[in-house]
């Protein structure tokens, strides 16, 4: 992994609202910390993450899995893996494992980074980790098929209206944040 090549990344980056602003912030702070901090053994202060936002074909859906470890509906995505060449190939290969999909699109709208994120890891989740952070990179494909298959860490996939997601309080506020910047930047399909 190049932390020279993510960190361009990220500057070419514009956040949508001030909290995406701070997470930002951490995320290009992290890539300054001694040791691996592409590692999921990398505890202090967390390790860097990647995730899919997938829409349907007519890219008026997003796929969400019912997450097995956080207990909730959120987008596809996990730890790198040491044969990751980048963030944007580790979420691609992490929506393969969490949900079948190989046959992926990125949409000319959505080239580069689509929203970044820092959350909070609670201790003992897996393995008697400590509680640390995940700084995920998250980018935006198009599927070709709505053909879907939980696995791995999901208990379920399924497609969900976009419009639902940015509208639903009980949402996971930064996935009704990245809702809305998709329904920003998609075209509006007739």
């Amino acid at each position: 992994m190049n932390r020279d090549e993510l960190r361009g990344w990220l500057h070419k980056h514009t956040p949508i609202d001030q909290h995406e602003e701070r997470c930002l912030t951490q995320v290009i702070s992290a890539l300054g910390i001694p040791g691996d901090c592409f590692s999921k053994l990398c505890f202090e202060p967390g390790h860097i993450t990647a995730s899919a936002f997938v829409l349907s074909p007519d890219q008026q859906q997003m796929l969400l899995i019912s997450h097995r470890d956080f207990g909730q509906w959120m987008q596809p995505g996990g730890h790198l893996d040491p044969k990751d060449i980048d963030t944007f190939n580790a979420a691609k290969r992490e929506l393969e494992e969490e949900a079948g999909l190989t046959d992926l699109v990125q949409p000319d709208w959505a080239q580069g980074i689509l929203d970044v994120d820092v959350h909070n890891v609670p201790a003992g989740m897996k393995r008697n980790e400590p509680a640390h952070k995940h700084f995920d990179i998250r980018f935006a494909f198009s599927a070709i098929s709505l053909q879907v298959q939980a696995a791995s860490d999901a208990k379920d996939a399924r497609w969900f209206s976009i419009e639902h997601l940015v509208r639903d309080p009980a949402t996971d506020a930064s996935v009704r944040r990245a809702a809305v910047r998709i329904q920003t930047l998609a075209p509006t399909q007739a």
